[in-house]
């Protein structure tokens, strides 16, 4: 039934994409959420706003992996190429994985970061 209309049921399967990309993304990343949880809030606030500031192309390729996966669902010859569908797919693939793998970096970039703010001063003074 859902493949048979695709007028309505694009919103399901972006929606089931995102929920999955999402979770895959928790997957990866979730012993870091552990580890900065535990942090104060003060220290915890400063890495996510550094976090933020360089995670801005994962969240653009996790954007555009969503985009063309749903038009493959909707309106696959919008995408009206020599590819088949199936490269589309792995093309999709690929940019969630390096969206996802942009995540990480992004956060060890923050993390580092914030190492070298605490541990450089002190080394200054010595």
């Amino acid at each position: 039934m859902i493949q048979s209309q695709k007028e309505w049921s694009w919103s399901l399967a972006a929606i089931s994409f995102l929920v999955l990309a999402l979770v895959l993304r928790h997957i990866v990343l979730h012993h870091v959420f552990r580890k900065l949880k535990q942090m104060p809030r003060d220290l915890r606030r400063n890495i996510q706003n550094n976090y933020a500031k360089r995670s801005i192309l994962g969240w653009i390729l996790f954007s555009a992996s969503i985009a063309i996966a749903t038009v493959l669902w909707a309106k696959p010859e919008l995408l009206n190429t020599h590819c088949p569908n199936v490269i589309w797919y792995l093309i999709v693939l690929i940019l969630l994985s390096i969206a996802i793998l942009g995540h990480a970096q992004a956060y060890l970039a923050a993390l580092l970061q914030f190492v070298e703010d605490k541990m450089l001063p002190n080394e200054k003074e010595v």
